[in-house]
């Protein structure tokens, strides 16, 4: 039985394979702008993405109003 190799495979790929992707990104990108541009002129407006940050805490958190007393008091400012 052959060993296996320890070497991990390459990522090269034919030219065929790779004007495909291409093209069918392509082709995708094509479609979800036309579906884009109904939906505009039915009304419906494209969902914008949330941004979310690491770490960030809402200010209606339970401990915030605590912290933000406690700051208050020591007179150190924190960052949410």
């Amino acid at each position: 039985m052959p060993k296996k190799s320890t070497k991990s495979k390459s990522k090269r790929m034919t030219l065929k394979q790779k004007y495909k992707v291409l093209k069918k990104v392509k082709e995708h990108h094509r479609n979800k702008r036309k579906e884009a541009k109904k939906n505009l002129k039915k009304g419906i407006k494209p969902k914008e993405p949330k941004v979310t940050r690491e770490g960030a805490k809402p200010l209606s958190a339970a401990f915030m109003s605590e912290s933000l007393h406690f700051s208050a008091l020591t007179g150190i400012c924190c960052k949410a």
